[in-house]
């Protein structure tokens, strides 16, 4: 290993810098900037679903670099290949003009390409990483995780404070975000070309591990046809000539996806299996609709074609920095009532409330985009409350908005906080789960390829939900106030004009985050197993185990304290639960697919 400092520095430059300040900075400017290169609904919920893909391609990373090292080393040359490629991708997201980024058919193919390259950077990074301070994992102990979670919990605190005010600064908002990002993505290049992650000099610069391939066989197939997939629905999105065939696109990515879960059932443990097959089918039930979101709630309401017309009018202050406040605390408390309560239900009876509450916290979102809100709120005096905040907090001449307060009480209690803290909820138990069902000795390298499928599935459902936003009608694209284009803002529906209408906005999110995620109950029967979360999945052997050793360090610690059995039986799941988040984490706001 290398030298204790040396190697924190590392740690640091990667949780802190890669997966911290760079990774929550580009994530916070990715919308904003589809938004701002005036990208309208349905192409925006496209790039933004697709963008966030190579976060599933963490397990061919790892057998990549595992089984082909590159002059002498298995990790050390592909990170730093991938991070000049991600910092790079950055800059040019940050200098190259929005005419070119979104191109001339506005589909912002460019845009896509880049964002890709920056999410390769942050899985590439995480993933060989990972793979490092496992070992340290099994020296030290867990208290690495503790230093991991630190360093992001503090990049996600100050991202979340400077990228609204940012995003608010000009067209160019979004562009500025990508560049405070950048040097985080440079500063990382430096720990990988010396080398201070301490990467194996291999004894022959280029020699494949032909034993390990042939040892793990059935999860490097899982692993391939996985990728493959992946890079085929990638291409519908960047290869100019199938671009238009998106419905083509879901049809043969499901279809591939349908033969790799059948596949499964006799490459990995059939229980493991059955609970993918499960977590798959919950992604497709619940529409990805957060580009569309933002429009509505951030689009200035003076710049559409009816300056009258009722939308929040948020800046990105509300939106990215108080919202991303309050979802941070959701996240906190989520996690500690998973912790001290929710991990010793039935694990089908968790499933099956945290989904009905799911569904409740969604009715938020049809309240605020309906209006019904400032019905519901109308006895409280809320309406007559006004919020004046700046356009730009760096320019008091761009002016100020004045938004609602009933807008603000029902945006920061349901969609900032309530469906984060349900959402939390609701993937906890599917994380430790996985986790308590991966194979002995490989867990790290199956639960990537178990969260890989999850994200796919997270992915498809976003495409779902742009072709359901353009079928129902909605579509709003930001104007050049420089020509005199107004903002496109329409509702769709038989009344585009008006949000208080049955519009296509609500229509949307009725299927996609109501009906459709009810469905998903009665899976529970045929895929979860049918006892508490907190017991044993899998009969116990002799044979070590990556996660057990952290397991045997945590209980150890327990009965020195004279702590109880169920004491110990928790702070295990514990250990094993944030083991298996550190897998699991696809680089999103929340961090947890």
């Amino acid at each position: 290993m290398a030298p204790g400092p040396q190697f924190m520095f590392f740690m640091g430059a990667m949780y802190l810098g890669i997966r911290g300040f760079m990774d929550y900075g580009q994530y916070y400017a990715a919308n904003a900037l589809v938004q701002q290169a005036r990208i309208a609904s349905e192409p925006g919920t496209l790039i933004t679903s697709t963008m966030r893909l190579p976060w599933s391609l963490k397990c061919v990373w790892a057998m990549t670099s595992d089984c082909q090292p590159i002059y002498y080393f298995k990790k050390r040359w592909y990170m730093l290949v991938a991070t000049t490629a991600g910092a790079t991708a950055l800059y040019l997201l940050g200098t190259v003009s929005y005419d070119q980024l979104a191109g001339p058919a506005k589909r912002g193919t460019l845009i896509l390409i880049l964002l890709l390259v920056v999410n390769v950077m942050g899985s590439v990074d995480d993933c060989l990483t990972q793979g490092q301070y496992t070992k340290v994992i099994k020296e030290k102990g867990p208290s690495i995780l503790v230093f991991r979670s630190t360093c992001m919990t503090i990049a996600s605190f100050f991202v979340s404070f400077y990228a609204g005010a940012l995003n608010d600064s000009g067209d160019n908002g979004a562009q500025l975000l990508m560049l405070v990002s950048l040097p985080w993505a440079v500063m990382a290049c430096i720990p990988i070309a010396f080398n201070m992650m301490a990467d194996e000099r291999q004894e022959q610069p280029c020699k494949t591990d032909t034993e390990l391939f042939h040892k793990q066989n059935k999860i490097f197939t899982l692993a391939i046809i996985m990728g493959i997939t992946v890079l085929i629905n990638v291409a519908f999105g960047v290869v100019e000539a199938l671009s238009a065939y998106r419905i083509t696109r879901l049809m043969t990515t499901n279809t591939l996806m349908i033969g790799i879960l059948v596949s499964s059932y006799w490459l990995i443990d059939r229980r493991i299996a059955h609970i993918n097959v499960y977590l798959y089918l919950c992604r497709l039930c619940t529409f990805g609709l957060g580009y569309p979101l933002q429009q509505f709630y951030t689009t200035d309401p003076a710049t559409c074609e009816n300056p009258n017309i009722n939308l929040p009018g948020f800046t990105f202050v509300i939106y990215s920095t108080i919202g991303g406040i309050a979802t941070s605390m959701a996240a906190f408390l989520g996690l500690y009532l998973f912790e001290n309560y929710l991990v010793y239900w039935n694990a089908q009876k968790a499933f099956w409330v945290t989904t009905a509450f799911q569904v409740v916290a969604g009715l938020f979102d049809i309240m605020n985009t309906t209006r019904f809100n400032q019905t519901l709120l109308g006895w409280t005096g809320l309406a007559d409350v006004g919020i004046t905040i700046r356009e730009s907090l760096f320019d008091p001449s761009q002016g100020y908005r004045t938004v609602r307060g009933d807008d603000m009480a029902t945006f920061l209690f349901g969609t900032a906080f309530l469906e984060p803290l349900i959402d939390q909820l609701d993937g906890l138990p599917s994380t430790l789960l996985l986790s308590k069902l991966c194979p002995k000795g490989i867990e790290t390298t199956m639960f990537a390829i178990l969260a890989g499928f999850s994200n796919i599935g997270l992915s498809l459902s976003g495409q779902m939900g742009g072709l359901a936003i353009g079928y129902f009608g909605f579509n709003f694209r930001k104007g050049d106030a420089s020509q005199g284009i107004a903002s496109t803002c329409d509702m769709g529906g038989s009344n585009p004009e008006d949000p208080t209408s049955w519009h296509g906005l609500a229509q949307t999110l009725i299927v996609g985050n109501v009906v459709l995620p009810f469905l998903t109950i009665p899976l529970t029967w045929c895929f979860i197993p049918n006892q508490p979360l907190n017991s044993d999945f899998l009969d116990e052997s002799s044979e070590p185990r990556e996660v057990q050793m952290m397991e045997h360090e945590a209980v150890e610690h327990d009965q020195q304290a004279g702590a109880r059995t169920r004491a110990r039986t928790s702070n295990a799941s514990t250990t094993l639960l944030r083991t298996a988040m550190s897998n699991a984490e696809m680089g999103n706001g929340s961090h947890i697919m």
